[in-house]
Protein backbone atom coordinates (compact mmCIF):
# COMPACT_ATOMS: atom_id res chain seq x y z
CA UNK A 1 0.00 0.00 0.00
CA UNK A 2 1.11 3.62 -1.29
CA UNK A 3 1.30 6.11 1.10
CA UNK A 4 -0.11 9.59 0.11
CA UNK A 5 1.99 12.19 1.62
CA UNK A 6 -0.27 15.20 3.05
CA UNK A 7 -3.40 13.21 2.92
CA UNK A 8 -5.65 10.42 4.00
CA UNK A 9 -7.11 7.49 2.02
CA UNK A 10 -10.83 7.48 1.25
CA UNK A 11 -12.91 5.25 4.12
CA UNK A 12 -13.62 2.48 1.68
CA UNK A 13 -10.13 2.59 0.34
CA UNK A 14 -8.93 2.29 4.00
CA UNK A 15 -11.07 -0.78 4.96
CA UNK A 16 -10.37 -2.08 1.71
CA UNK A 17 -6.43 -2.03 2.45
CA UNK A 18 -7.19 -2.60 6.06
CA UNK A 19 -8.53 -5.88 5.23
CA UNK A 20 -5.80 -6.82 2.36
CA UNK A 21 -3.12 -6.37 5.01
CA UNK A 22 -4.77 -8.36 7.86
CA UNK A 23 -4.83 -11.03 5.18
CA UNK A 24 -1.66 -10.46 4.30
CA UNK A 25 -0.11 -10.35 7.81
CA UNK A 26 -2.01 -13.72 8.25
CA UNK A 27 -0.48 -15.44 5.63
CA UNK A 28 3.41 -14.13 6.72
CA UNK A 29 2.34 -15.75 10.73
CA UNK A 30 1.74 -18.85 9.00
CA UNK A 31 4.80 -19.01 6.86
CA UNK A 32 6.78 -18.13 10.20
CA UNK A 33 4.93 -20.01 12.41
CA UNK A 34 5.45 -23.50 10.20
CA UNK A 35 9.01 -22.38 9.29
CA UNK A 36 10.05 -22.23 13.31
CA UNK A 37 8.11 -25.63 13.82
CA UNK A 38 9.99 -27.54 11.45
CA UNK A 39 13.21 -25.98 12.51
CA UNK A 40 12.58 -27.15 15.70
CA UNK A 41 11.46 -30.41 14.57
CA UNK A 42 15.00 -30.87 12.59
CA UNK A 43 17.33 -29.29 14.82
CA UNK A 44 19.27 -31.31 17.38
CA UNK A 45 21.24 -29.88 20.42
CA UNK A 46 24.67 -29.79 20.10
CA UNK A 47 26.03 -32.70 21.92
CA UNK A 48 28.46 -31.43 25.01
CA UNK A 49 32.00 -33.68 25.83
CA UNK A 50 31.57 -35.43 29.41
CA UNK A 51 33.45 -33.41 31.54
CA UNK A 52 36.40 -35.24 32.91
CA UNK A 53 36.05 -37.65 35.96
CA UNK A 54 39.07 -38.34 38.76
CA UNK A 55 40.45 -41.58 36.66
CA UNK A 56 39.79 -39.58 33.38
CA UNK A 57 42.50 -37.19 34.53
CA UNK A 58 46.19 -36.93 33.63
CA UNK A 59 48.39 -37.71 36.15
CA UNK A 60 49.66 -34.70 38.37
CA UNK A 61 53.52 -33.99 37.34
CA UNK A 62 55.13 -32.04 40.15
CA UNK A 63 58.21 -30.13 38.34
CA UNK A 64 58.69 -32.31 35.55
CA UNK A 65 59.01 -35.68 38.20
CA UNK A 66 56.94 -38.11 36.97
CA UNK A 67 55.37 -40.87 39.69
CA UNK A 68 57.53 -39.94 42.88
CA UNK A 69 57.70 -36.28 44.32
CA UNK A 70 61.09 -34.21 45.39
CA UNK A 71 62.01 -35.46 48.82
CA UNK A 72 64.06 -32.90 51.56
CA UNK A 73 66.14 -35.45 53.70
CA UNK A 74 67.07 -33.46 56.99
CA UNK A 75 69.58 -34.28 59.54
CA UNK A 76 69.23 -33.89 63.51
CA UNK A 77 72.23 -32.92 65.51
CA UNK A 78 72.71 -36.44 66.50
CA UNK A 79 73.08 -37.22 62.55
CA UNK A 80 69.54 -38.65 62.45
CA UNK A 81 67.92 -38.42 58.98
CA UNK A 82 64.41 -38.33 58.18
CA UNK A 83 62.66 -38.05 54.42
CA UNK A 84 59.50 -35.85 53.66
CA UNK A 85 58.14 -35.96 50.38
CA UNK A 86 56.81 -32.00 49.45
CA UNK A 87 54.92 -30.68 46.38
CA UNK A 88 56.72 -27.71 45.08
CA UNK A 89 54.82 -24.72 45.29
CA UNK A 90 57.29 -22.17 43.03
CA UNK A 91 54.71 -19.54 41.88
CA UNK A 92 52.73 -16.86 43.30
CA UNK A 93 49.53 -18.38 42.65
CA UNK A 94 50.93 -21.92 43.47
CA UNK A 95 52.65 -20.15 46.78
CA UNK A 96 49.23 -18.32 47.54
CA UNK A 97 46.80 -21.65 47.65
CA UNK A 98 49.22 -23.65 49.48
CA UNK A 99 47.23 -26.06 51.11
CA UNK A 100 44.24 -24.70 51.67
CA UNK A 101 41.19 -26.60 51.26
CA UNK A 102 43.05 -29.68 51.69
CA UNK A 103 40.85 -32.18 54.32
CA UNK A 104 43.82 -34.12 55.07
CA UNK A 105 47.48 -34.97 54.31
CA UNK A 106 49.81 -37.90 54.12
CA UNK A 107 52.10 -38.20 57.25
CA UNK A 108 55.32 -38.56 54.98
CA UNK A 109 54.38 -35.36 52.84
CA UNK A 110 54.13 -31.90 52.73
CA UNK A 111 54.76 -28.53 50.26
CA UNK A 112 57.69 -26.96 49.56
CA UNK A 113 57.31 -22.85 49.29
CA UNK A 114 60.45 -22.05 46.97
CA UNK A 115 61.61 -18.64 45.94
CA UNK A 116 64.14 -16.86 43.80
CA UNK A 117 65.42 -14.97 46.63
CA UNK A 118 65.70 -14.96 50.54
CA UNK A 119 62.46 -13.62 51.63
CA UNK A 120 60.89 -12.80 55.25
CA UNK A 121 57.50 -13.48 54.33
CA UNK A 122 55.16 -14.43 56.80
CA UNK A 123 52.24 -17.96 56.35
CA UNK A 124 48.57 -17.78 57.86
CA UNK A 125 46.14 -20.37 57.76
CA UNK A 126 43.26 -19.22 56.24
CA UNK A 127 40.93 -21.76 54.70
CA UNK A 128 43.35 -24.22 55.99
CA UNK A 129 41.20 -26.86 56.85
CA UNK A 130 43.96 -29.40 58.85
CA UNK A 131 46.79 -28.06 61.22
CA UNK A 132 50.85 -27.94 60.30
CA UNK A 133 53.70 -27.56 61.29
CA UNK A 134 56.46 -25.05 59.09
CA UNK A 135 60.32 -24.85 58.54
CA UNK A 136 61.93 -22.04 57.56
CA UNK A 137 65.36 -23.00 55.78
CA UNK A 138 68.22 -20.58 54.14
CA UNK A 139 69.09 -21.30 50.42
CA UNK A 140 71.97 -23.64 52.21
CA UNK A 141 69.82 -25.87 54.05
CA UNK A 142 70.15 -24.64 57.88
CA UNK A 143 66.36 -24.74 59.64
CA UNK A 144 66.41 -20.51 60.73
CA UNK A 145 62.57 -21.29 62.26
CA UNK A 146 60.03 -23.62 63.11
CA UNK A 147 56.43 -22.62 64.12
CA UNK A 148 52.89 -24.68 64.43
CA UNK A 149 49.98 -23.45 63.20
CA UNK A 150 46.56 -23.50 64.09
CA UNK A 151 43.90 -24.87 61.09
CA UNK A 152 41.78 -21.72 59.75
CA UNK A 153 43.77 -19.19 61.91
CA UNK A 154 44.34 -15.68 60.54
CA UNK A 155 47.60 -15.10 63.03
CA UNK A 156 50.57 -14.31 61.08
CA UNK A 157 53.39 -16.82 61.03
CA UNK A 158 56.48 -14.20 61.11
CA UNK A 159 59.81 -16.09 60.49
CA UNK A 160 62.54 -15.23 62.71
CA UNK A 161 65.40 -14.59 60.07
CA UNK A 162 64.82 -14.12 56.54
CA UNK A 163 64.81 -17.59 54.60
CA UNK A 164 64.48 -19.46 50.92
CA UNK A 165 62.67 -22.50 51.40
CA UNK A 166 59.58 -22.96 53.49
CA UNK A 167 58.62 -26.77 54.30
CA UNK A 168 55.04 -27.14 55.81
CA UNK A 169 54.27 -30.82 57.12
CA UNK A 170 51.41 -32.51 59.48
CA UNK A 171 51.38 -30.51 62.92
CA UNK A 172 54.42 -31.55 65.20
CA UNK A 173 55.94 -33.33 62.32
CA UNK A 174 59.27 -31.30 63.21
CA UNK A 175 59.70 -32.18 66.71
CA UNK A 176 58.34 -35.71 66.78
CA UNK A 177 61.62 -36.56 63.96
CA UNK A 178 63.52 -34.84 66.77
CA UNK A 179 64.16 -31.22 64.08
CA UNK A 180 65.02 -27.80 65.40
CA UNK A 181 66.62 -24.55 64.56
CA UNK A 182 70.25 -25.47 63.20
CA UNK A 183 69.66 -28.78 61.99
CA UNK A 184 70.19 -29.52 58.10
CA UNK A 185 67.89 -30.01 55.30
CA UNK A 186 69.05 -31.17 51.79
CA UNK A 187 67.13 -29.02 49.26
CA UNK A 188 68.74 -30.49 46.42
CA UNK A 189 65.87 -32.07 45.07
CA UNK A 190 63.86 -29.08 45.92
CA UNK A 191 65.95 -27.18 43.91
CA UNK A 192 66.17 -29.24 40.96
CA UNK A 193 62.31 -29.51 40.53
CA UNK A 194 61.65 -25.89 40.57
CA UNK A 195 61.16 -24.04 37.58
CA UNK A 196 62.78 -20.85 39.71
CA UNK A 197 66.02 -23.09 39.19
CA UNK A 198 65.13 -24.68 35.94
CA UNK A 199 63.22 -22.78 33.57
CA UNK A 200 62.88 -25.49 31.13
CA UNK A 201 60.11 -27.25 33.41
CA UNK A 202 56.36 -25.85 33.52
CA UNK A 203 55.53 -25.20 37.13
CA UNK A 204 53.32 -27.86 37.95
CA UNK A 205 49.66 -27.26 38.32
CA UNK A 206 47.98 -26.76 41.68
CA UNK A 207 46.67 -30.85 42.87
CA UNK A 208 42.43 -31.05 43.53
CA UNK A 209 42.52 -31.02 47.51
Amino acid sequence: MRRIMGGRLPAIQLGRAAALAVALLLALSGCVSSHAQSSRGTTRPTARPPSATAAQRPPVVQQGITGTLPEVVFTTANGQQVSLAVEIADTEPLRETGLMNRPSLPDDQGMAFVWENDVTEAFWMKDTLIPLSIAFIEANGVIVDTQEMQAETLDPHIPAAPYRVAIEANAGWYSRNGLQVGDVADLSQVFAASSLDNPQLTPSPAADP
